[in-house]
């Protein structure tokens, strides 16, 4: 215990803080849940979240630095998605994972960062149960208030990649996609 408040002490220092990264400070928390006693781990996934930090900020006010904000964003996704997936499962695992994607979602709006993460959650059904916000934030585009049908058939319709993997997954002839299928017609109908 002595060790992990040490850890929040420095986390001012170490993150740099800026307001629009305060959502690294409730990764870290969750991160600290998931692996209580584990220092090692969670100073390892703390680094790869201050570089992530350190991404962000270096591109915020640059010109033309998608592609390159976007290969070093998801290598670094990579690396605390990874780090992650190799511990044993708790009971809220999953849980505290989806709830670190979806704080990484909110924490950057370019598309292709979505995307790469979004691929990350579809991955596992225990987290996409209980994904509308993450939907929300998504899907938010194809929404017709009060308008079901219109809503669903934009989102067939579309061509975004999103859309794509979504459907590439309910097609996956391997797989049992009723979770997802379930989640995505409970949020549609849910918001109208």
């Amino acid at each position: 215990m002595k060790e992990i408040n040490k850890i929040l002490q420095n986390l001012n220092n170490d993150l740099y803080i800026y307001l629009n990264e305060k959502y690294i400070v409730d990764e870290l928390i969750t991160i600290i849940q998931l692996f209580n006693n584990n220092i090692k781990k969670i100073n390892e996934i703390k680094s790869d979240l201050i570089e992530n930090a350190q991404i962000i900020q270096k591109y915020s006010f640059k010109d033309d630095t998608s592609e390159k904000l976007y290969d070093e964003l998801n290598d670094n996704l990579d690396k605390i998605y990874n780090s992650i997936m190799k511990e044993e499962k708790s009971k809220d695992f999953y849980d505290k994972l989806r709830y670190i994607l979806f704080k990484e979602i909110k924490k950057i709006s370019y598309s292709d960062y979505r995307y790469h993460i979004f691929s990350k959650l579809i991955e596992e059904n225990q987290m996409i149960k209980k994904s509308n916000d993450i939907f929300q934030i998504l899907l938010y585009n194809y929404l017709k208030k009060d308008k079901f049908k219109e809503s669903r058939n934009s989102l067939l319709n579309s061509k975004d990649e999103i859309i794509k993997l979504i459907e590439e997954k309910l097609n996956e002839k391997d797989k049992n996609n009723f979770i997802l299928f379930e989640t995505l017609l409970y949020f549609l109908k849910k918001i109208h």
